[in-house]
């Protein structure tokens, strides 16, 4: 994305592009450098752009990488509940936990251990994989109060299946409303912990929901930002 810009950056500031998380272009606090040369062809993003802290380079050469990371920075997000949406929660419990486990434990999801057990929901790799372009994901779930294993098992059951798909993209909260935001989008398998306060942008998900799969999912989230 950035490999453009990055070979500007070693060649003018002596590959400063390396030692900075920060996006050092053509747009800033102050505009003086930009000029109307480049500011009309680019005024859909100058609103976002001048907030990007760092000094100005007037060269062209510079512009797509800049427009393109202001582009991404502007998807809207995917935020993704794990349970039955991701992890295969209940395929499991049906046909691998063990008999006398299930009769005995009253709530299941306390089980020490148990999230680390569960298989990908079917489909879900293949369809993030196309919405990853188009959505910067999150996954936004809870971690059961009374099973200490159950977040650390969450995250690496991510890193174990999704790799660095979710890299520090993680939210674990009890009160899912707070991350309601303007263009974000949930895919929650039940209306719990303030998942139904998205309205419209919660795509109810699973056997009791309006998408029955991630094909159901992928499809109509690309349909509706083509």
């Amino acid at each position: 994305m950035l490999a453009g810009y990055k070979r500007y950056e070693d060649g003018v500031n002596h590959g400063f592009y390396n030692h900075s998380p920060k996006i050092i272009g053509l747009f800033a606090k102050n505009d003086e450098l930009l000029g109307t040369k480049y500011k009309k062809p680019f005024k859909t993003y100058y609103d976002n752009a001048r907030l990007i802290p760092g000094g100005h380079h007037g060269n062209p050469e510079a512009i797509p990488a800049v427009v393109q990371a202001i582009k991404d920075v502007m998807k809207p997000i995917l935020y993704i509940d794990m349970d039955n949406v991701l992890a295969d929660f209940g395929g499991y419990v049906k046909h691998s936990l063990d008999e006398v486990l299930k009769r005995e434990t009253e709530d299941l999801d306390e089980i020490p251990g148990i999230f680390a057990q569960f298989p990908v929901v079917k489909g879900a790799k293949e369809a993030l994989a196309e919405l990853q372009e188009k959505f910067e994901l999150y996954i936004l779930t809870t971690s059961p109060w009374n099973n200490p294993t159950a977040l650390q098992d969450k995250h690496n059951w991510l890193k174990l299946h999704f790799g660095k798909m979710f890299h520090k993209h993680v939210i674990f909260t009890h009160q899912k409303n707070l991350c309601i935001r303007p263009k974000a989008w949930l895919v929650d398998d039940r209306p719990n912990h303030g998942a139904y306060l998205f309205g419209d942008h919660w795509l109810h998900f699973g056997k009791d929901g309006k998408y029955k799969t991630w094909e159901d999912v992928k499809v109509y989230l690309l349909e509706h930002h083509r």
